[in-house]
């Protein structure tokens, strides 16, 4: 579960980058995006992304990501909205 805390005078701008930009590269590394939810105030969003595999293999492949050039150049591209970012492990229940 990831969850971003934004600046909401340019959320939507980091809304669209992340569903344009930021899923496709994901979902071209296995992961599947579930739903994803902008806060009605624009300072949240939050999104739930899978992949297959066990907490340490997700652990992993999530280190990969995020040292990948593919994230890199992404990156650069980012709007400047995000103030924080919260990632949690959850179990359906």
């Amino acid at each position: 579960l990831r969850r971003y805390e934004l600046q909401p005078d340019t959320a939507q701008e980091f809304v669209d980058w992340v569903v344009k930009t930021v899923i496709p590269l994901r979902e071209a590394m296995g992961y599947k995006v579930h739903w994803r939810y902008l806060a009605e105030d624009k300072t949240e969003f939050t999104w739930l992304v899978s992949l297959e595999v066990t907490t340490q293999e997700f652990e992993a492949s999530d280190k990969a990501w995020m040292e990948s050039p593919e994230r890199a150049k992404a990156v650069l591209t980012m709007p400047a909205s995000l103030r924080a970012i919260h990632v949690k492990f959850v179990t359906p229940i």
